[in-house]
């Protein structure tokens, strides 16, 4: 029976970092221990060209380097001008070289996710492969807890969350040990001491489902859920991960999550995405409007008073 569950965005997270790429292995290592739902892999695969798009945009300013010797260079003679200049020029033409090169990797790799030819798309293929399908009656359960507000999942948002919550509910019968992996604080509170205990909605969901006592693992990161799956239940991936890697896979896995929460303004015309308290602290508000010049392409543009 099937003891961990992973919600949507945490997978979207492979998507967003090479390192934390590195843990696909343990998850396929622990493919037979997850609940998988078909509105999960639909999840990922609606939102994986975006949060690609977005990691990237947030990654790298599109935008061609070019450096000059000023004209008057105090304490500078002709030749020595000269000969600055020739070398800034090959910094130029090395810097160029790499921003088309850059350029050119970043459009393959977004053409190449879209089609899910991708190595994180192929190896994630691996763990969806037998994602489960809701039965009348759990898509019932879920319309109904989504009328009632209870978790997870928001009010405006369509049904999904509720829908795969169901799906685990289903399987867990008899199950003394479970796991969570999730960043949505729908499912989870942070207490003080950075431990995190399960919403007191989703604990009394557990105890009907499972009709037995049970522990519940909550982990913020993928790292730390795996990591600590894979040792309780003896499955260790192909390619063994060294504490110290770990670390620095979770620091990735934490750095990210925390820029993926910051405010963006989106370019309408190139889709880059900006900070929003960089655009607000370099650029001028004009009757309650924010104008804005997009770092990616150049464009201007309002914000409609955002």
């Amino acid at each position: 029976m099937p003891k961990i569950f992973i919600d949507a965005n945490k997978y979207l997270e492979f998507y967003q970092s090479a390192r934390i790429s590195e843990l696909i292995e343990l998850l396929i290592a622990l493919k037979d221990e997850l609940v998988v739902t078909e509105q999960i892999v639909h999840e990922v695969h609606r939102n994986r060209v975006n949060v690609t798009l977005r990691f990237l945009n947030q990654s790298w300013v599109e935008k061609a380097y070019r450096y000059s010797v000023p004209e008057y260079l105090l304490s500078v003679d002709e030749a020595e001008r000269k000969d600055l200049a020739m070398s800034l020029d090959d910094v130029n033409a090395k810097c160029n070289a790499a921003y088309r090169r850059i350029s050119e990797l970043r459009v393959k790799t977004l053409k190449a996710i879209t089609d899910g030819s991708d190595e994180v798309t192929s190896l994630l293929a691996t763990i969806f492969a037998d994602a489960a399908s809701a039965s009348d009656e759990e898509l019932t359960r879920a319309r109904i807890r989504k009328e009632r507000g209870d978790p997870p999942g928001k009010r405006a948002d369509p049904l999904g969350d509720q829908l795969s919550w169901e799906q685990f509910l289903s399987r867990i019968k008899g199950e003394k040990v479970l796991w969570l992996i999730t960043g949505d604080s729908d499912y989870r509170y942070k207490l003080p001491d950075k431990s995190l205990t399960l919403n007191p909605v989703l604990a009394g969901d557990i105890k009907m489902a499972t009709l037995v006592e049970t522990e519940i693992r909550c982990f913020e990161t993928l790292t730390e859920g795996l990591s600590d799956a894979s040792r309780e239940l003896a499955r260790a991936p192909k390619k063994s991960i060294e504490p110290e890697e770990l670390r620095k896979i979770k620091e990735a896995e934490l750095a990210q999550a925390a820029m993926s929460k910051v405010p963006v303004i989106i370019c309408p015309s190139c889709g880059g995405a900006s900070s929003l308290q960089i655009v607000r602290s370099a650029q001028g508000y004009i009757n309650q409007i924010l104008f804005f010049t997009c770092p990616h392409c150049g464009a201007k543009f309002d914000s409609g008073g955002e």
